[in-house]
């Protein structure tokens, strides 16, 4: 049998194979929950976190409903990283929005999530972004290939002071003002997930030894909220796809 690990908002992704879902009704469903009803960063007060959070909880809810996770068609778990206590959380039972919500709190960008313990949980990606370790936990023996999505970023610095000194009216300013020109300058979203994102890759990389099987998709290009470009990032990975798979035939076959 074969596992996939996958990076970051892949959860969402493996949630809807796990349950049965073809592609294309992946796609649909990606596309009315988390494109059609506007951005999922609805920004609020940043005293916890720039977005309230509404919005990414009501997509991911009406995306599973109450699908429960030890009720799905396949072997399922997400991964939170529990701030309280300084470990990993697995979630491999229960309501799988839930789930989902905490393995994608983002910090800084979405509210944490309350464990019913009451720890405070955030993305998954913090202490692990690619679990291929967790994965052969949980099913030892098995043929795992793993995703890893993580890729080099193009951020805007050419206004950034040397000093490490900025004030951010001039650039707020500028983004209200279709004739000004637009600041070379990352925004604070990117700079957010970028952190995140890159915080472990040296643990990624020992990660992707343990696996069978590693691809790197190249999807850089994509913003990891961009999911206005979900047919894009589709198109991108099946070309991705037909290119390297061919090239672990023989692996597989061994593997699987």
């Amino acid at each position: 049998m074969t596992w996939w690990a996958a990076h970051r908002s892949a959860p969402i992704v493996g949630g809807g194979i796990a349950g049965g879902l073809s592609w294309e009704e992946q796609r649909d469903s990606l596309w009315e929950h988390l494109v059609a009803k506007g951005s999922v960063v609805d920004l609020t007060a940043p005293a916890v976190s720039l977005a309230r959070g509404q919005r990414i909880t009501d997509a991911l809810r009406g995306f599973f409903g109450n699908t429960q996770i030890e009720n799905l068609w396949l072997p399922y778990f997400c991964l939170s990283s529990n701030l309280s206590r300084g470990e990993m959380t697995v979630h491999d039972r229960g309501p799988l929005w839930k789930a989902l919500r905490a393995s994608v709190s983002i910090p800084g960008l979405f509210p944490p999530v309350r464990s019913e313990e009451g720890d405070i949980l955030v993305d998954g990606a913090v202490m692990n972004n690619l679990p291929v370790d967790v994965m052969e936990s949980f099913f030892d023996g098995g043929t795992i290939i793993a995703v890893n999505l993580k890729g080099s970023a193009t951020l805007p610095s050419l206004g950034l002071s040397e000093t490490g000194v900025l004030s951010g009216w001039g650039p707020l300013a500028r983004r209200f003002n279709p004739l000004a020109e637009s600041a070379e300058l990352p925004g604070i979203v990117d700079v957010l997930l970028r952190s995140t994102e890159t915080g472990n890759a040296l643990a990624a990389k020992r990660l992707e030894r343990e696996a069978d099987v590693v691809l790197h998709p190249e999807v850089a290009e994509f913003g990891l909220l961009a999911f206005e470009e979900l047919d894009s990032v589709i198109e991108a990975g099946y070309r991705y796809a037909i290119k390297e798979l061919p090239q672990h035939e023989d692996t597989l076959k061994r593997l699987l």
